[in-house]
């Protein structure tokens, strides 16, 4: 299997600690800049436009099969799929967004959840 980086994701946050628990509508611009040769695969979005971001949290631990949740299960541990956290065997982070603006190769949008310079590996309408 070989995944390809389409670009990075600028993001204020650069510790995992740093990072919202989830994603918010109103939560802080990101920018998901795509390499310059993926710009014309952009055509067709909108702003306003729902989307779906997946990419790559390389910073992620990688053997968590359990983990608390104080949102869940009274805090008592649950399985890793059952939760949005980053810590999964493969650490895929996807998340619904909303294009605020774009920007030749940049897109724009409120609200992810990881850290500065992730790696984006897919954009798809929602």
């Amino acid at each position: 299997m070989n995944l390809i980086k389409i670009g990075e994701i600028e993001t204020p946050y650069e510790q995992i600690d740093d990072c919202p628990n989830n994603v918010s509508r109103n939560g802080e611009i990101c920018t998901l800049k795509l390499k310059d040769e993926y710009e014309e695969a952009l055509l067709g979005l909108e702003q306003g436009q729902k989307i779906l971001v997946l990419y790559w949290l390389d910073k992620a631990k990688r053997d968590v099969l359990t983990q608390s949740n104080v949102h869940k299960n009274n805090g008592e541990p649950v399985g890793t799929f059952s939760l949005r956290s980053p810590y999964r065997p493969n650490p895929i982070g996807a998340s619904e967004v909303y294009i605020d603006r774009i920007n030749k190769n940049h897109v724009l949008v409120k609200g992810l959840d990881c850290l500065n310079g992730t790696t984006l590996l897919d954009i798809k309408p929602s």
